[in-house]
């Protein structure tokens, strides 16, 4: 139980600073970054991204893999089933990550501030609506970890 307990506590709190930073990001930085002119917000994007794109290649995954082996060695019963949940939510969050946000990010990071390619407005929007979706999938994170930590 004591391995479980450090484990647990341990992905509470990598969960719980992860939906902190990204959905700070995407609830107030970035409105804020939209909001620019065209290439002050492109350089802008850029530099979040090189920022982010430090820690959340390495955090994200590391997270999702700890939700799934807390799954594993959670006491059966209720608590099991909400990291069951949270691990669920891990692999559509991973998903959407590699499928849509991931590419979009590549692509913002090549552009010319000063000479943005037709319809990057389009790509910057779509990836803003990933990522509310992927806010969402952290709160559950979270939500899970923080539930599952009061029940066991």
């Amino acid at each position: 139980m004591a391995a479980y307990t450090t484990l647990s506590t341990l992905v509470l709190v990598l969960c719980g600073w992860l939906v902190g930073a990204e959905s700070a990001s995407w609830a107030l930085l970035q409105p804020v970054v939209a909001r620019l002119d065209d290439t002050p917000q492109i350089k802008m994007q850029q530099g979040m991204l090189r920022t982010f794109g430090r820690v959340m290649p390495i955090a994200l995954p590391l997270t999702s893999v700890l939700i799934v082996i807390t799954a594993v060695v959670a006491p059966a019963g209720a608590p099991r089933l909400v990291w069951v949940i949270a691990a669920i939510a891990a692999a559509v969050l991973i998903a959407f990550t590699l499928t849509v946000n991931v590419p979009i990010n590549k692509r913002t990071l090549t552009w010319n501030a000063d000479h943005p390619p037709e319809g990057w407005q389009a790509d910057r929007h779509r990836w803003h609506t990933y990522q509310g979706i992927r806010v969402l999938l952290l709160a559950v994170w979270f939500g899970c970890a923080v539930t599952a930590a009061t029940l066991a």
